[in-house]
């Protein structure tokens, strides 16, 4: 059994010492062949990092478009109980969510770099707003609903998403 050991082993030393002799001899073309097996080997690894990038983006995403409704700057908290209750009261709306303009500041401070212009402001400029979301998701309804959202007192502006996601 030693003896056959032995055998084993020297003859894989003898290939192992051919191969390295012939990538000697042609160093170019054994590094093209090298690179290609490298690349061959990685293109599965990177075309999975890519798909799970991919999917987490899109879970990012809304599913559903989103109307936004910009208050007046004057809005008062009458104003906004106002606005709130004809929300609940409107069949167009599924759900909505208020955010303040001192949550909405504090959002930016922390998503973006500009935290030093924010601060070198004396006042905060953002308003309060309505993320809403719709019961019918149809681009008609969806605009007949934003365009009711900017009759109503106190709403500076409605933004409808879907022009995002029609180009996306």
């Amino acid at each position: 059994m030693g003896g056959a050991m032995k055998i084993w082993i020297s003859q894989h030393v003898r290939t192992l010492i051919a191969v390295i002799a012939r990538l000697a001899r042609t160093p170019l073309a054994s590094l093209f062949n090298i690179g290609v097996i490298g690349i061959a080997l990685a293109l599965p690894a990177g075309f999975y990092v890519g798909l799970f990038n991919l999917q987490g983006f899109s879970r990012e995403l809304a599913a559903d478009p989103q109307i936004s409704l910009f208050l007046a700057l004057d809005a008062g908290p009458a104003d906004l109980a106002q606005i709130e209750n004809r929300l609940r009261q409107l069949p167009g709306v599924r759900k909505f969510r208020y955010i303040s303009r001192e949550q909405a500041l504090a959002d930016i401070k922390r998503s973006t770099g500009i935290a030093d212009v924010i601060a070198s402001l004396g006042q905060n400029p953002l308003p309060d707003a309505f993320v809403v979301d719709a019961a019918d998701n149809g681009a008609q309804a969806l605009e007949k609903l934003r365009d009711e959202f900017t009759r109503w007192p106190k709403v500076a502006y409605a933004q409808l998403d879907t022009a995002w996601a029609q180009r996306l």
